[in-house]
């Protein structure tokens, strides 16, 4: 996303990082206009945050292997060909996700009193649908026994597969041992999903959806000057922010200053947020057209009082897809939003 960090850090040195010029009248204030490049920030479909996590658990209840729970036992030798579904939604704003390159991790944890044999296979699919073989995502067999209270881990990568907003893990093939006086608890095993993805063909996202995207970081300014004698303040100024949308995604940006606790709102940079409206795209999902914004602010020296007494500051980009005929857009690796900030400032220094 686009990070508030170098923003922040052009900013703050342009202002207030003022040094003194040896071959000045140190007796007279000068009085200067200066455009100052801020920022220039790119989001696209690699920059997004398109899954809600990287990490999804799923529990295994005791009960779904169909025996009592808190009663000694002796347990047969058994197989399950597909033990599941269990659903899990990954994203709560894409419809589907076709990804060039994906890193998954998979960990399984036996909480179970019985031995989970060699051969049981991990399978993600796009559907519940266990005849279907072209919903099947990855199938990861277990190579070894995992005894009560192991886990079996594996970390892979997958290109060129299509990632649903909810995919259904299975554990097929589920075997265990005979084993005698066993006691099964409430204490479910657990799978735990690991997805990262690092690079993107295209996306699909469900028409009327919001998604927040925030960054936090530390904030302080401070005057870079080597010399203590320097006053400087802004007397006049007004930033300006160039916006070009290629995304199908309308956007909104803005950056709120907070105080040490992080709880409470000092100030925003912007009075309200700065609004583009999204591109229209083809089926293919590349841009037809790209939607342009100037926008003019006016920045004071009160303005910049208040934000010197925050602690950090919070990115925000508000993206949602309102207004749309159709119930997804598509958007390819060739869309984009470009946000870019200047500075033209009037300054007094006095030395």
């Amino acid at each position: 996303m686009i990070s508030s960090r170098p923003l922040l850090f052009i900013l703050l040195v342009s202002i207030f990082g003022c040094k003194k010029l040896d071959h000045l009248n140190p007796l007279l204030p000068t009085n200067s206009e200066w455009l100052v490049p801020i920022a220039n920030g790119t989001a696209s479909l690699g920059t997004l945050s398109l899954l809600d996590s990287t990490n999804f658990k799923r529990n295994i209840p005791a009960p779904d292997l169909g025996f009592p729970i808190g009663v000694n036992i002796n347990v047969p030798a058994f197989t399950y060909n597909h033990l599941g579904p269990y659903p899990i939604v990954v994203s709560d704003w894409v419809k589907e996700i076709h990804v060039h390159t994906l890193a998954v991790s998979l960990s399984l944890t036996n909480s179970f009193p019985i031995i989970i044999g060699a051969g049981t296979t991990i399978t993600i699919r796009n559907g519940a649908d266990t005849l279907n073989t072209q919903n099947i995502i990855t199938q990861q067999p277990i190579s070894n026994d995992v005894l009560p209270g192991e886990t079996f881990s594996i970390n892979f990568q997958l290109s060129d597969k299509v990632i649903e907003d909810t995919v259904f893990l299975y554990l097929d093939n589920f075997n265990s041992s005979a084993q005698n006086n066993v006691t099964f608890t409430n204490n479910s095993s657990q799978i735990v999903i690991g997805l990262n993805v690092i690079a993107v063909d295209e996306v699909k996202f469900y028409t009327d959806r919001t998604k927040s995207i925030r960054d936090t970081s530390d904030f302080e300014i401070t005057n870079q000057s080597s010399t203590s004698t320097i006053e400087d303040s802004t007397i006049a100024g007004h930033l300006k922010i160039f916006m070009d949308n290629a995304l199908p995604l309308n956007a909104g940006f803005q950056i709120y200053f907070l105080d040490a606790s992080k709880r409470n709102v000092i100030d925003s940079l912007f009075d309200t947020q700065i609004i583009l409206q999204g591109a229209q795209t083809n089926s293919a999902g590349s841009p037809l057209e790209v939607t342009h914004s100037i926008d003019s602010i006016k920045i004071s020296a009160a303005h910049l009082s208040k934000i010197k007494q925050s602690k950090y500051a919070v990115t925000v980009l508000d993206m949602n897809t309102f207004n749309s005929a159709l119930p997804f857009v598509t958007a390819n690796n060739e869309t984009y939003l470009n946000i870019q900030i200047t500075g033209d400032l009037k300054m007094n220094f006095k030395l």
